[in-house]
């Protein structure tokens, strides 16, 4: 062998299977087909991008009487009509012309030309002592593609649903942001695919991901055999076809939460595959697989504060005149506490008693985050709601008038804010300080009386009988005339 004749064959784009593709060897001329007859040649199997050889020698052996004389052979391939590959359409032909070297020798050139660019490819002239093998000999290649895509009918992107759910508030649109990457064998992320961030209503509006077998396949999708390359996909190929996984990381940015959210226990990324099934028809089925058999990703945050109490008290004012000085009132007069609107919080006792000074106090009302569930927030994030209560009195002493308003009540509101930001503030109306009070009035009345009632008088009259009002009498208070009366029957006395 002095000139070797190669014939090569890649398939870009799936892996070729042996037999896949049809070459034929065509002598030109009787000539040529009396040296060498007509030849078929199969595709062996080989991986996707390799190059496979299908001839590895043109069997021709020149002699004497083959000088002067020109043998030519068309190679082609037979196209196919598989859906999804690109047949090559080159031809070649080759020549080799024998020649006497006129030394007892052999020599022959041999000219490859491509048949339909007319572009000379090889053009040699080897002999015994010039022999033009292996790489530096004849190579007639062939190339296939195969265009798979998820963007072609019949194809099928992956995917990816998302939602974000934040408990404590309502979501604002665009405040949480999320990203998408490959994740490399190593367990890293590789370069960030997509960033996203919430819609109002909570979904992560994450573009469907689509992917091709080669550069010049339909859409814009990953190639897969990169992705392999790229350490993020694994590719198995087996009776059933080809199958690609991918691997991916879908995660919130942490860095830059809003203020008083807070992550929940889960993480905040989380690890999912999309198998890619190559259907062979120039078609890709994409199904994204999510983690725990669930139908999306969910991430959730949890927007809190710190409860706050607010310290009940009211007063109760025992008015009275500078003169007078009523009994103790300790512990006399008993208030109830109530919520007028409905699920306010209340303290831990709604009844309490006045001490001395008129000091009533329910204790702390503990208001939290929750109470504000319902309550939609304003564009500055703020969220607030007024809590009224109402207080009624009971109870009595000797010489106090209870308030008027003791049985129907007095009422009063704590208003609850939260600023959007992490803080949650309580207050009462600052025109209600203290929060509640209740006027009492003590009072002396008049108390009529006779004067008999404290002394004892008795007219007595010897030699006769005594007559009803015959004898009159006067009582003096510092020579003043301050009661006059008479006498009855009996001698009694009454002023």
């Amino acid at each position: 062998e002095v000139c070797g004749v190669r014939v090569t064959k890649v398939l870009h784009g799936h892996d070729m299977t042996e037999g896949q593709f049809v070459f034929s060897v065509t002598a030109d001329n009787d000539a040529s087909a009396s040296k060498l007859s007509n030849m078929t040649l199969y595709s062996p199997g080989a991986d996707s991008g390799a190059i496979a050889k299908v001839l590895e020698t043109l069997p021709i052996t020149l002699t004497q009487s083959d000088i002067g004389k020109t043998y030519s052979y068309t190679f082609a391939e037979r196209k196919g009509n598989a859906a999804g590959y690109k047949y090559d359409e080159n031809t070649y032909n080759l020549d080799i012309t024998t020649h006497d070297a006129g030394d007892g020798t052999l020599t022959a050139t041999v000219v490859l030309t491509n048949t339909k660019t007319n572009k000379e490819l090889f053009r040699e002239t080897v002999s015994e002592k010039d022999k033009a093998l292996g790489e530096n000999g004849v190579v007639i290649p062939f190339e296939n593609r195969y265009d798979g895509s998820t963007d072609v009918s019949g194809g099928t992107k992956a995917t990816i649903s998302a939602d974000k759910t934040l408990t404590g508030r309502s979501l604002k649109a665009e405040e949480f942001t999320f990203m998408l990457a490959p994740k490399l064998a190593d367990g890293s992320e590789g370069k960030v695919l997509q960033t996203e961030k919430n819609k109002d209503d909570g979904t992560i509006p994450f573009e469907a991901l689509s992917y091709k077998t080669s550069a010049n396949a339909a859409g814009d999708g990953v190639i897969l055999s990169k992705a392999v390359k790229d350490g993020y996909a694994t590719k198995v190929t087996n009776d059933k076809g080809t199958v690609y996984t991918l691997y991916y990381r879908v995660y919130e940015d942490t860095t830059s939460l809003p203020k008083g959210v807070t992550l929940t226990p889960t993480n905040p990324f989380i690890d999912f595959t999309v198998t890619v099934t190559d259907n062979g028809d120039g078609t890709l089925t994409a199904v994204t697989k999510y983690p725990d058999g669930k139908s999306k990703f969910g991430f959730v945050n949890q927007y809190g504060t710190d409860d706050v109490d607010v310290n009940v008290t009211g007063s109760k004012t025992l008015y009275r005149a500078k003169d007078l000085t009523p009994n103790d009132i300790t512990g006399k007069f008993t208030f109830t506490l109530e919520a007028v609107t409905k699920g306010a919080p209340m303290p831990d006792k709604t009844t309490a008693k006045n001490d001395a000074a008129g000091n009533v106090d329910f204790g702390n009302i503990t208001f939290d985050l929750d109470l504000l569930k319902d309550v939609k927030p304003e564009e500055d994030g703020t969220r607030s709601k007024a809590f009224e209560y109402k207080v009624t009195e009971s109870g009595s002493a000797a010489g106090v008038t209870n308030d008027p308003d003791a049985v129907t009540g007095k009422t009063f509101s704590i208003t609850l804010t939260d600023d959007g930001k992490g803080k949650l503030t309580a207050a009462k109306d600052s025109t209600q300080e203290p929060a509640f009070t209740f006027i009492n009035t003590y009072s002396v009345g008049e108390l009529p009386s006779s004067i008999t009632d404290q002394i004892k008088i008795n007219k007595e009259l010897t030699g006769r009988d005594l007559k009803k009002g015959e004898f009159h009498f006067e009582l003096l208070e510092d020579g003043k005339v301050a009661a006059k009366g008479t006498n009855n029957a009996d001698g009694n006395v009454t002023f």
